[in-house]
């Protein structure tokens, strides 16, 4: 009792060597019937020896994509939290007549800049995780959404520009930084009853995504759900009194890029679903 896949398995296979012996000394005696009997025996032995091994790995990539699920959980909830707090804190900024900063307001600019920095960078981390882990389509790209919308909140923020367009920019890596731990949260549920009633042996476990494609689709159109409000945004602030040209025109080229990114995960989202089994 206690013995782990592997100890069955190399058990299965020892009983199978005697099976294997005596139906080659059985053939040699001229007795095929009896060594087919005995081969018989040897290959159940084997086919449990495999089904040993399949529980034990089948086994070890759920405790892997658990662990790797539970660390990428707690670093977007960190990620969330800081995000929450610098959000707070340019929200404060934009409501102030800029004219009238003090310089506790210049130098708060400055500090939330760096904090949201530490949310990219954050974010660089585990889209690098999830690009060499390599079994999901969307997830990483979403995080590298994430990565560039904080790398953009960081430097308006550095030039000062704590206005409403950059509250919105960390608005959307909020709400987006909520759609992946929701993501995940599920995945992690799903996983825990799974483990109550164990796959059969045989089910490749091993080719099983970090998250499903439900989850991913769920991503998918949560990204072009935000893609559609940047673009009425846009739309909105065109007419505008007193609209800059010039940062309406980085703006539109930001969205029109993004538009092609989600374009572009639904081609391979498409493909991953299409793709033979």
């Amino acid at each position: 009792e206690g013995k782990s896949e592997c100890g069955e398995a190399a058990d299965n296979v020892e009983q199978a060597i005697p099976e294997q012996q005596g139906a080659s000394k059985k053939l040699n005696e001229q007795q095929p019937g009896e060594a087919s009997k005995k081969q018989q025996k040897a290959l159940e032995k084997l086919q449990k020896a495999k089904e040993k091994i399949e529980e034990s790995l089948q086994q070890l990539r759920r405790e892997q994509q658990e662990e790797m699920l539970a660390a990428l959980e707690a670093r977007f909830r960190a990620m969330l939290a800081r995000q929450v707090e610098c959000t707070q804190s340019t929200s404060r900024l934009a409501g102030l007549d800029k004219t009238k900063w003090t310089r506790t307001d210049q130098l708060q600019a400055a500090e939330v800049s760096q904090r949201q920095r530490w949310v990219a960078d954050e974010a660089q981390k585990a889209h690098y995780i999830l690009t060499e882990e390599g079994t999901t389509v969307v997830f990483p790209q979403i995080v590298e959404q994430v990565r560039d919308d904080a790398r953009e909140a960081a430097d308006r923020l550095s030039g000062a520009k704590a206005d409403t367009a950059t509250v919105s920019l960390q608005q959307s890596i909020e709400q987006t930084l909520r759609e992946l731990i929701d993501a995940i949260a599920k995945k992690r549920e799903e996983n825990e009853k799974q483990s109550q009633f164990p796959a059969n042996p045989g089910e490749d476990d091993a080719s099983q995504p970090l998250l499903p494609g439900s989850a991913e689709l769920t991503l998918l159109r949560a990204c072009q759900e935000r893609v559609n409000l940047a673009t009425k945004q846009l739309h909105e602030d065109h007419f505008k009194p007193g609209a800059q040209a010039g940062d309406l025109a980085t703006r539109i080229e930001k969205t029109a890029a993004r538009q092609q990114v989600v374009s572009e995960m639904a081609k391979k989202m498409q493909e991953s679903l299409t793709r033979p089994q």
